[in-house]
């Protein structure tokens, strides 16, 4: 499915679910409260639901009204939502292990930096700390439950690098994972 087959206000229902929840598989909103922040009643609001529900991009998690996205409704909404300036569509979060929709994001964060690597203009011993926390992180991602924590401190080790360099882009982007 993609986001042309939904009605413009089923997608900003989706995408406001994804701005409240992230890349946070087990955060839940009420359906009601998404359809208020968008100026739609309770009835409405829980019409959109159910059409979503059916079209498995978010999931009923309480009797009360309580939804969460699915894995296909975060990859969706990702892609659907509007990035603002200055804002991350990839955070690692704090829970002890990297969910696959985080993996990905880092994934696309780190081939960034790979790639402005030999622009950074940095001294041997730098570049050298960049290569081995990058190994580390793609090491650690191979893991059937990558460790949020060894990962963490290796993209604190390369955002401390960056600031030597001169890649502001690549710095925000990583500095924008680390953001909590």
């Amino acid at each position: 499915m993609t986001g042309s087959r939904l009605s413009e206000v089923d997608e900003r229902f989706l995408v406001e679910m994804f701005e409240h929840c992230g890349m946070e598989s087990e955060c839940q909103v009420s359906m009601y409260d998404v359809g208020r922040k968008l100026g739609l009643d309770r009835g409405v609001a829980s019409r959109i639901a159910e059409d979503l529900m059916g079209s498995g991009l978010i999931e009923l998690r309480t009797l009360a009204g309580g939804v969460c996205l699915s894995e296909r409704g975060r990859e969706l909404a990702q892609r659907i939502a509007p990035v603002k300036d200055g804002e991350a569509r990839f955070k690692l979060g704090s829970r002890p292990i990297i969910d696959e929709s985080q993996q990905e994001g880092l994934e696309t964060v780190l081939a960034e930096v790979k790639s402005q690597a030999a622009e950074l203009a940095l001294d041997f011993d730098s570049l050298n700390e960049l290569i081995v926390d990058l190994k580390t992180i793609a090491v650690q991602l191979t893991s059937p439950r990558p460790k949020t924590a060894i990962v963490r401190a290796c993209l604190q080790s390369i955002e401390r690098i960056l600031q030597r360099g001169t890649a502001p882009r690549v710095l925000e982007a990583v500095s924008a994972l680390l953001a909590e």
